[in-house]
């Protein structure tokens, strides 16, 4: 595995040509945008990913991307309308169906989340992000045992987040024993550093 600085560096080298090559390249577009996110160069994301739209409109990963991209800046109903498109351009993905269940549970539907999060699990049983929706999203329709089941389910190793959210589940569901020693270790996994 490449360090950040030089994986972005090789990324954005190799967009740069392929857009040298072909400015009409929407995935070079889309990794383009993708890099001025990491950069916080928010504007200029939402440029390359609309240009990668515009020059391939059934390009389901520029449409999964931007979704996320318009969730981040509290556009939710424009975000759940790409992340929707690129579900539709790609059915039988695990990724478009998990994606879309994560911002369906971000944008409190969680019926819906749950249906594309059993979708993303029926297509790839071991994918971490559409098990820990799937476990979320029941945990929010006060589903507590089966939000919780689904959660144990992860095998979160070092994962700050699904420790986070099982420390949550346990405490909506009243489980306080358990809740308390989900927080022990989640701290002694951050430690000094804060909350993930």
């Amino acid at each position: 595995v490449l360090p950040m600085d030089e994986a972005m560096k090789r990324a954005e080298a190799s967009a740069n040509r392929a857009l040298e090559l072909d400015e009409t390249v929407a995935e070079a577009h889309t990794v383009k945008a993708g890099i001025h996110l990491i950069r916080r160069q928010n504007e200029d994301a939402g440029r390359e990913f609309q240009r990668a739209i515009d020059l391939k409109p059934t390009y389901a990963i520029a449409h999964l991307r931007y979704g996320y991209y318009l969730m981040w800046s509290l556009r939710i109903d424009e975000g759940l309308s790409h992340m929707r498109r690129a579900q539709q351009l790609d059915p039988i993905s695990p990724i478009t169906n998990a994606a879309l269940g994560s911002l369906l549970m971000s944008a409190r539907k969680n019926d819906e989340s749950i249906k594309y999060s059993q979708r993303a699990l029926e297509l790839e049983p071991k994918l971490v992000g559409a098990r820990l929706n799937l476990g979320s999203a029941y945990v929010e329709k006060g589903m507590f045992d089966q939000g919780i089941r689904e959660i144990e389910r992860i095998d979160e190793g070092n994962d700050e987040y699904v420790l986070a959210e099982k420390t949550y589940a346990y405490a909506a569901a009243g489980r306080r024993d358990q809740a308390l020693r989900s927080f022990s270790e989640l701290q002694k996994l951050i430690g000094p550093k804060g909350a993930p």
